[in-house]
Order: structure tokens, then C-alpha cells, then sequence
């Protein structure tokens, strides 16, 4: 069946609760920013985007966003919810010290949920509009140590939202062709990531596409 796009990605939205998730994600599909109220489980959005690749090719993405509740009693439900995600964006406020220092937490749990395939991740430091907190070194060696992207946002101004999930994109899309042309070159089935309904993807993509 013909898809009008190259690749169709899950990606999580975790953190505490009040650092922006809910806000950067209506941000980034909607472009609007208000007061949220606090996820209850989960929530998604989809929005499809055309990559621009460094070989000069462009691949059309579909995103299905998954904005995740970071209070403590919904973490069951997050990690069911985490389930064949191929991207993670773990954030914080850069202005409450807190939320960062729970980051490993989120962290840890997204390592311990099964039939995951993380690609790319992310630490997202929000909220810079409200000024800073959270010491430089100390989120380098968190990215340094879990091998993860960097990048600071705001929600509210609309900071480097649009960048994060483009750059996010871009580099799952990336990540998926090398594996593609891995299998390929092997000559050889390898086992596959489910698409967003847990059903095996039609053709031989290791993200759902269909190069």
C-alpha cells in the first residue's frame, strides 16, 4: 500500500511534571503557547515534515509526538506508552535545578521499558526565557554519559522548538538509512521495529518506511 511518506516516527516527550513538554509540543505542531494544564497519562500530536539530507536527497517524515504525564503515579502508564519509540526527548527546566537532578530517573525507566528501539535522544533544557539554573558542566556530563543531543528551547518564545524536532528528525531519518543500507548490504532479514500499531511494516525499513 502506497504511504505519502518515507518514514514514520514515534517520539516520547519525558520529564517532570511542569517543565514545558505539553507546552513545546502544541508549540511545535500548533504554534501557539498558553497556560497548560498538566498531562493526565498521554497525549499526542502528529505533523508530517521534508527532511534535507547532506547527500542532497529529502525524505518526508511523519512524526507521532507523544507528550508523556511526569507525575510519579503515571509512570506505569508511560512506560507502556514508550513502547516501539524511536526517539526520546528528556526534559527539564533550566530554571528549577530539581527537575534536572531527575532526569537519570527518566532515564532509567525508558532503559527498563520493553520493545523499545532509541534511536536518538535528547536532553532538552526549557523555559531559558526564566533564566538559568542548572550548571553547564554538569549537563555535559549527563549527555556525555547516557550519549545524548543537547539543546535549550523555550517555549514560550518559541526558542529552538522548531530546531529540536527538525534536528531530531533529521537525524532518526539518517540513523534509519544507514541501518537500511546495512540489511541491504547483508543481504540478510533482521529482525524489525513494529509500526505505531504493533504490526510488522510492509517493507524492509528498520523505522516503518518505505524506501
Amino acid at each position: 500500500m502506497n504511504k505519502d511518506f518515507d518514514y514514520c516516527f514515534k517520539i516520547i516527550i519525558i520529564g517532570e511534571c511542569g517543565v514545558g513538554k505539553t507546552s513545546l509540543l502544541i508549540k511545535y505542531v500548533d504554534n501557539t503557547f498558553g497556560d497548560q494544564k498538566s498531562t493526565i497519562g498521554v497525549d499526542f500530536k502528529m505533523k508530517t515534515v521534508c527532511v534535507k539530507l547532506k547527500n542532497g536527497l529529502t525524505k518526508i517524515v511523519k512524526l507521532q509526538i507523544w507528550d508523556t504525564g511526569g507525575q510519579e503515579r503515571h509512570q506505569a502508564l508511560v512506560k507502556t506508552y514508550c513502547r516501539h519509540a524511536q526517539g526520546a526527548l528528556f526534559v527539564y527546566a533550566v530554571n528549577d535545578y530539581g527537575t534536572f537532578e531527575k532526569i537519570p530517573q527518566w532515564i532509567d525507566l525508558i532503559n527498563k521499558t520493553d520493545d523499545t528501539h532509541i534511536l536518538v535522544r535528547y536532553l532538552v533544557g526549557n523555559k531559558t526565557d526564566l533564566g538559568i539554573a542548572v550548571p553547564k558542566d554538569q549537563r555535559e556530563n549527563l549527555c556525555r554519559e547516557h550519549n545524548m543531543e543537547f539543546i535549550q528551547t523555550s517555549a514560550c518564545t518559541g526558542n529552538s522548538v522548531d530546531k529540536l524536532f527538525e534536528d531530531m528528525a533529521k537525524k532518526l531519518t539518517e540513523n534509519c538509512m544507514q541501518i537500511d543500507t546495512q540489511i541491504d548490504k547483508a543481504d540478510v532479514v533482521m529482525p524489525q521495529i513494529l509500526d505505531l500499531d504493533g504490526n510488522k511494516p510492509a517493507q524492509k525499513s528498520c523505522c516503518g518506511g518505505t524506501n
